[in-house]
């Protein structure tokens, strides 16, 4: 039986950045397998480029909401050099683009972007190894990555 190609969402910060290697696996894994890596976060996008390759992390695309809010001239520079945008604004665009690119899931570690979802979501907990869909399933992510894999695929291929 062939699987369907899936287009799988990580977050960077709180997931792909906690277990770095778990992710250099799972995504040559996926990617090997014929599914789409889209890594969308919040930070600059050179920044977590240059992350992504210290740390083999392999993707198809890489989405950063800093340089999509930048590019819009909704950014503004703190005096302490941090950076705001509308808080309503940067809650819902990782959902928007999550649909406008299609994607069949998204992986993430904040709770608060889960009600701006259509998109499957799950939710992570880096300290219980696990993650809770909004699909009602649970994957026991962060230790086996064929394993995680295997349980995406079944649910969304």
């Amino acid at each position: 039986m062939k699987i369907k190609s899936l287009k799988i969402g990580l977050d960077f910060h709180g997931v792909i950045n906690e277990h770095y290697k778990f992710f250099e696996e799972f995504t040559s894994l996926a990617l090997a397998r014929g599914h789409k890596i889209f890594v969308i976060s919040g930070g600059k996008g050179a920044v977590l480029k240059k992350e992504l390759a210290e740390h083999n992390i392999k993707y198809s695309e890489l989405y950063s909401l800093y340089d999509y809010f930048s590019a819009l001239g909704l950014v503004e520079t703190l005096s302490d050099g941090r950076f705001y945008v509308d808080e309503t604004l940067w809650n819902k665009q990782k959902a928007i683009y999550c649909l406008e690119q299609k994607i069949d899931v998204h992986i993430d570690d904040s709770i608060g972007y889960l009600h701006n979802f259509e998109t499957d979501y799950y939710h992570c907990n880096p300290e219980q190894k696990k993650c809770f869909c909004s699909c009602q399933k649970e994957v026991p992510f962060f230790v086996n990555p064929h394993l995680a894999l295997q349980e995406i695929e079944k649910t969304f291929g």
